[in-house]
This record gives C-alpha cells, sequence and structure tokens, in this order.
C-alpha cells in the first residue's frame, strides 16, 4: 500500500508541475515563434522577418470585423512567462492582428488584454490621428483574450492588501 500512495503522490506532482509551465499558446506554435522579434524592428526591415512566427502581447486599442475577418488593432506591451502582458506604461507600438474569422468586437473590446501568435505578413501604413503609422500585420494562429485583472480600490495592487508588500509586514499582526 505504502508504494501505491508513493506512485501516486508522484504523479501528482507531475501533473502539478507540468500544468504550471502550461502557456495559453499551443507548444506546436511557441516552438516555431521567434521570441526575439518585435513591432520597432519589423517596421523598419518588414522584408526581414516576412513569414516568422512570432508571440505578440498587448491592449486592444480597437476592433473591426471585414471581409478579411476581424482586425484588432493593438498597443503591444512586454509578456511574462506566462505570455500575458504585463501592466506597464511602455510599448515598442502598435500592431495589426488579422483573425480569419468572426471575433465579436464587443468582447475583443478596447482595454482588453490580449496574446496573440501568428505570422508576420506585411507593414500597412494607415492614418493614426493626424499622422501615417506603419503598423506591422500578423497572420492569426493562435489567440487568447485575458480575464480582466482584479484590481479593487481596497487593494489597489491587485489581490493582496498593502502590508503585504510592506517590508515590516510583522507590524500589521
Amino acid at each position: 500500500m505504502g508504494k501505491l500512495k508513493k506512485l501516486f503522490g508522484g504523479v501528482v506532482v507531475v501533473c502539478l508541475v507540468c500544468s504550471g509551465c502550461a502557456t495559453v499558446i499551443s507548444e506546436r506554435v511557441v516552438s516555431r515563434a521567434n521570441r526575439d522579434v518585435f513591432v520597432a524592428e519589423v517596421k523598419k526591415a518588414p522584408e526581414n522577418y516576412k513569414g516568422q512566427i512570432v508571440i505578440w502581447g498587448g491592449e486592444i486599442v480597437g476592433a473591426t470585423n471585414r471581409k478579411e475577418g476581424t482586425v484588432l488593432e493593438i498597443l503591444q506591451k512586454p509578456v511574462d512567462y506566462t505570455l500575458r502582458p504585463e501592466k506597464v506604461d511602455e510599448s515598442p507600438g502598435r500592431f495589426l492582428a488579422v483573425y480569419d474569422g468572426y471575433l465579436d468586437v464587443a468582447i475583443y473590446e478596447p482595454g482588453r488584454e490580449v496574446t496573440v501568435a501568428g505570422q508576420i505578413e506585411d507593414v500597412r501604413v494607415l492614418p493614426l490621428g493626424e499622422i501615417e503609422y506603419a503598423y506591422p500585420v500578423i497572420g492569426v494562429e493562435e489567440i487568447h483574450l485575458w480575464e480582466p485583472r482584479k484590481e479593487t480600490a481596497e487593494y489597489p495592487y491587485g489581490h493582496y492588501p498593502h502590508w503585504y508588500y510592506s517590508p515590516h509586514w510583522w507590524w500589521y499582526w
């Protein structure tokens, strides 16, 4: 009976470790992706990157449904180890993600965080306010829309109360 408990415990540990390593984009796509390519580089020399698979994350700025599919305008942000866009006030630029199909723009709305994996297709120059802006375009292979972050006025830094972040946390006990 003791061996059975050890075997079961080992299986549980392996499952927990493996599930902690899973990402929102399939391993098939992650293994083919060039993780060192960013919007700014593609804008400068699109011909050098055409056809490469990238995984980019960011915040949706706009979404429209067209004949070609749903086009998302995304403000790129760095992604963390889970491929979720980081909550930072910096960006290397914007890009367009073209999804071959229909996505409801009431759900894929401005402000939502998204991670997109796909092939670099082109660069489109479109108006952005009063300027012309070069948007790298990727054809979406996989897309993940993130749940909104749970931040409240009570816990402005996220899930934990303010004393959790204090070096003198013991003082609050």
